[in-house]
């Protein structure tokens, strides 16, 4: 049983702290729980109170006659600790902690860390602490502050703020918005965002997650838990300190400093998590996504009975970065046809106040068969001349013929009233002002497009690379060695090169003669450099020269840049001074890497040169890279316009740049020691492109400590190293790998070939549908915490899926659970021996202590398999049979 059950659905509950007064946190929850709906057994705990509300109080939780499920604490920080105790003597399951105020009181950090540590030892699951609460209104169970009414409805809502939850619960009331469960996660103790995503996740009643997030605790797993769910439920996140100030204040709340808002904006994308910016457009957004298909563009067309918030929509959607639909010349003859002639001039199409039910009607269906339209966005305004209520009910019945987005804005209070509920009702989203449509509209395009990242599964070992990880290491160990977190210029060029990263020779100078003559030998112009650690910029200290056109400008360079580099080290002229070719093209780009405290490494792209301070114009990506999710990071910045030929100069050499992205990428997956990367200025044509000047820097704390590779990115790369190639006993080869997303065709066409009888011993069911969401939950995976393991057969030309093997890790990486499926033509060949054997070993190698089955009583063949690999079988019930192995 799930340890979150017993604090979700509990049968039990004692509220220890029980009182009356009006400051106690601890009233508004008996209020809500003694006498309510709640189909369970309340104890109020109490040292001074005889009954609480008619209801006998106990002086301990000690006292109680059976163990509850579920602690609910109202106490102060020094009585916390015995009351965890006591806890935990009465085997009680888990415990909502409401007191907060740790960090204000005396040893108020070792009490916090004391609990932690024996309720994790004890298994005692903790909401909290400084927990407002939680809500599960299909089970009438309101054990939080608000008092007022909680709808059930299809959303689980997560708030990292006890003070947010009073508010958006408010506001929910008043908007009839219904939860599948609201929970208040406070300092988060215990339960990590992960863990709940993983069991609102499988909710059955859970449509969609909405998380108030303020910091992030082991980004890792939290991306492996949104990786998992993402595509089937959408995970949406309001993540505040979005600027320094409010990043400043969330640290002083928390003390948890959280990467830049444009990092964690680049790590939703990749987990496919879509990223909003106010209260209001988490709500908008699950509903629009809950109900419409996802635009597969940001093309929208828009159709209305009044010209101003049209224009306003038209505005937001320019500004914002979507596309107002180009309609095809068939498309505006049709629309011709039934608008009067001498209004109709394209997008927007205006209907006028005083259209027809009909006319609405057909300019909503003709818009939304043009392939050149993603959505349609229909703004009804309340005129007197027209029926806008029977325009609303038509609409929703074009709704139920399309597979594009169809939204709405009901402009005006008045109109919301009469129209909004009709829509609605017709699962068509519905918003007041046209601003709001259009942001949902992008959001949802947003969101499909960070769901197609889920699909990108970049290899762990390069295929088209030649990298020297070897020289790398020695370069490392070498700073390391001599005390240092950076590296000198010749370290840097010998680093960059060794992962085939184009960078020009660079010469290291002692003295101005020196200078000279190598400025003589390659060639002028030169550019001569003070490559010194730690200074943020060449160009503003005055540390370099370019352009240098002869001899003496050269001599002239040198008395001026040595003369300031020794005012930042007094040894600048024998160790740091740089001299190379001058080389100039188009462009120049800013390629950077910094390892973040709580999202790993990521890496930077953007506008280089001095223009990377003037203009910030980065983005950020992930690691691992492929070309795909390269080509994504460089198209979210202002400059790609530049790079991709604008006004009509030649299109850069876009795969140099993408190329240069995936060796940093592999770079710095390789090699966890390397703290931050700069390569500004990438100077780049049509004719591929150059790295002129790089900053290197290590991180210390990693100085002669082995880190378990990979271990420090937050995406887990493609596991290639899982490969290999087995014989069956018929004589064909089968080539075992991990399974990928673009697998799903084969997966489907191997359940096809597989019998009824071998589908049910697999799943324990045949009544289910192979849609593509059920085959992407078992093609599209997150490699840290699952494996699967497909055998891959060639016939007649055809690659085929013969066999499948998995293994799901628990939240807490300790036992995976396996399962397996082969394919009826490959049964009896030996196949799901190998499969079985090989998964054990991956199993081994991920970190897992044990490995769990269920199968049904009748597969005789599987439970033989089992044996034969040490597993202990025993009986779980009439029908199945649980087997376990401990690695």
């Amino acid at each position: 049983m799930n340890r979150l059950n017993y604090l979700f659905k509990p049968q039990s509950i004692a509220i220890i702290g029980a009182s009356y007064k009006d400051d106690a946190n601890s009233k508004p929850i008996l209020k809500n729980l003694i006498g309510s709906d709640f189909n369970g057994v309340v104890y109020p705990v109490s040292k001074s109170l005889k009954s609480v509300r008619g209801v006998k109080t106990y002086r301990n939780i000690l006292d109680i006659p059976e163990a509850v499920h579920l602690a609910i604490i109202d106490a102060e920080v020094e009585e916390l600790e015995q009351i965890i105790d006591d806890c935990i003597a009465a085997k009680t399951k888990s415990a909502v902690i409401l007191s907060g105020g740790f960090r204000l009181e005396k040893n108020g950090k070792d009490v916090y860390n004391r609990i932690h540590a024996k309720a994790k030892a004890a298994k005692l699951t903790i909401l909290g602490a400084s927990s407002y609460g939680f809500i599960n209104p299909r089970l009438n169970l309101n054990a939080s502050h608000f008092n007022g009414e909680v709808l059930p409805g299809k959303i689980a809502f997560l708030s990292q703020s006890r003070s947010m939850c009073s508010a958006i619960l408010n506001w929910a009331a008043a908007e009839n918005v219904g939860f599948s469960a609201f929970v208040s996660v406070g300092s988060m103790m215990d339960i990590p965002f992960h863990e709940l995503i993983d069991y609102f996740g499988s909710d059955m009643h859970t449509r969609s997650i909405l998380i108030y997030m303020e910091s992030l605790s082991e980004a890792r797993q939290f991306m492996s838990a949104a990786r998992a769910f993402a595509r089937n439920k959408p995970i949406i996140v309001l993540k505040s300190g979005q600027t320094e100030i409010g990043a400043d204040i969330i640290y002083n709340h928390t003390h948890q400093r959280a990467a830049k808002d444009a990092i964690f904006q680049a790590a939703f994308r990749r987990a496919g998590v879509l990223k909003v910016d106010t209260i209001e457009g988490l709500f908008d957004c699950a509903a629009a996504l809950s109900s419409q298909p996802r635009p597969n563009g940001n093309r929208l067309a828009i159709v209305t009975n009044a010209g101003a918030p049209a224009v306003l929509a038209v505005d937001y959607l320019i500004k914002n970065g979507g596309q107002l639909a180009k309609l095809s010349e068939e498309t505006l003859a049709e629309l011709s046809a039934i608008l009067p002639d001498n209004r109709f001039n394209g997008n927007p199409v205006d209907v006028l106040s005083n259209s027809t039910i009909e006319r609405y009607k057909s300019a909503v269906k003709i818009c939304l068969k043009d392939k050149n339209v993603d959505g349609v966005l229909a703004i009804l305004t309340s005129q007197t001349k027209s029926d806008v209520q029977g325009i609303a009910k038509e609409i929703t019945k074009i709704n139920n013929t399309t597979n594009k987005t169809l939204i709405a804005s009901c402009v005006g209070e008045l109109t919301r009233k009469d129209i909004s509920q009709v829509l609605i009702d017709g699962n068509i989203p519905t918003y007041c002002f046209p601003e709001s449509a259009v942001y949902s509209f992008l959001k949802m395009y947003e969101f499909n497009r960070n769901i197609e990242l889920l699909y990108e599964t970049p290899n762990r070992i390069p295929q088209a690379f030649n990298f020297n990880k070897t020289t790398v290491q020695e370069v490392i160990d070498t700073a390391f060695a001599n005390d240092r977190n950076y590296l000198t210029a010749a370290e840097g060029h010998q680093l960059l090169r060794a992962y085939e990263i184009p960078t020009l020779d660079t010469f290291h100078v002692q003295n101005e003669a020196e200078a000279v003559a190598i400025a003589n030998k390659i060639g002028y112009p030169v550019v001569l450099e003070a490559n010194l650690p730690n200074v943020k910029s060449k160009t503003e200290t005055g540390t370099i020269a370019l352009n240098l056109e002869d001899d003496y400008a050269v001599r002239k360079a040198w008395k001026k840049v040595v003369a300031i580099a020794k005012t930042h080290h007094e040894n600048a002229e024998n160790e740091f001074i740089f001299i190379q070719k001058m080389i100039q093209k188009r462009y120049e780009l800013a390629i950077g890497t910094e390892k973040t405290t709580d999202l790993g490494p990521v890496i930077s792209f953007g506008m280089g040169g001095i223009a990377v301070d003037l203009f910030n114009d980065l983005n950020f990506g992930i690691p691992p890279l492929n070309m795909a999710l390269a080509q994504r990071i460089v198209e979210n910045t202002k400059v790609y316009k530049m790079l991709n030929g604008y006004g009509g100069l030649p299109k850069v050499d876009m795969d140099s740049i993408l190329l240069l992205l995936n060796k940093i990428s592999y770079l710095i997956a390789d090699f966890p020691q390397l703290q931050t990367i700069k390569l500004n200025p990438f100077s780049v044509d049509e004719h591929g492109g150059f790295v002129l000047d790089y900053d290197i820097l290590l991180d210390e704390s990693l100085k002669n400590k082995k880190i378990k590779p990979y271990r420090h990115l937050i995406v887990s790369p493609y596991p290639a190293k899982y490969t290999k190639t087995v014989i069956l006993k018929n004589g064909q080869k089968a080539v075992l790998r991990p399974i990928k997303p673009e697998d799903e065709p084969m997966q489907r066409k191997m359940m096809e070939r597989s019998s009824e009888n071998t589908i049910f011993l697999r799943f324990f069911t045949t009544s289910f549908e192979v849609t593509h969401d059920f085959l992407t939950k078992f093609t599209n995976i997150d490699y840290s915490r699952e494996m699967a393991i497909v055998a891959e057969m060639e016939e007649n030309g055809e690659r085929l899926l013969a066999g499948v093997v998995r293994i799901i890790g628990d939240s807490e990486g300790f036992s995976a659970e396996y399962a397996i499926a082969v394919a009826d033509p490959w049964q009896g060949l030996g196949l799901g021996r190998h499969l079985t054997e090989y998964i054990l070993e991956v199993a081994k190698d991920m970190g897992f202590d044990r490995v769990e089955a269920t199968l049904l009583r009748q597969n005789s063949g599987m439970k033989a398999v089992l044996l034969k690999y040490g597993f202990t079988v025993e009986v779980e019930d009439m029908e199945t049979l649980n087997a376990y192995l401990e690695l």
